[in-house]
């Protein structure tokens, strides 16, 4: 697993740092404050963890701000300790409506409270299960329906057999 230290990294560099970690590592871990407002440059880091292959953790600590929330949108595991800015921000509202659906996209724009929004749904807090089905949530997102029920068919359960049909 590699691990990303977010302090002290901009959108820029951090988009940087994952394209490097990304190209071979089994899993990433992004932790540290994510404080911050988005730039322009997230767009290149909110791609990268959208279309990335391996399960994606974020420990946030302390407030969290729009590119905290942006992160916690786009992690299969996230967590956060510390209070949240509301979502304001046009990035927020895509990464939202894809990850979360339309309905509950609303619900976190308008809230006060976004990480109050976000555990309510489950995405707050969720174990390794969401990052252990990550390749099947992909192909349904990416492939015909068709498609992607044969290729969940070929992957492993987790069960103790380690049969994947």
């Amino acid at each position: 697993m590699t691990t990303i230290t977010l302090e002290g990294q901009d959108d820029a560099a951090l988009a940087k740092t994952l394209a490097r970690a990304l190209r071979g590592a089994p899993a990433i871990t992004l932790e540290g404050p994510a404080p911050d407002a988005l730039t322009a440059a997230a767009s290149a880091w909110a791609k990268a963890l959208d279309a990335a292959r391996v399960p994606v953790t974020v420990r946030l600590t302390g407030p969290v701000g729009p590119r905290g929330l942006a992160l916690l949108l786009l992690a299969d595991a996230p967590t956060a300790d510390g209070p949240a800015a509301p979502a304001a921000h046009p990035l927020l509202a895509v990464l939202a409506q894809r990850r979360l659906g339309p309905a509950l996209a609303r619900r976190l724009l308008a809230a006060a409270d976004p990480l109050a929004v976000l555990a309510a749904a489950g995405h707050l807090g969720a174990d390794a299960v969401a990052a252990s089905h990550r390749a099947a949530l992909l192909a349904a997102a990416e492939l015909p329906f068709a498609e992607a029920v044969d290729y969940a068919a070929l992957l492993p359960t987790g069960d103790a057999s380690g049969d994947p049909r």
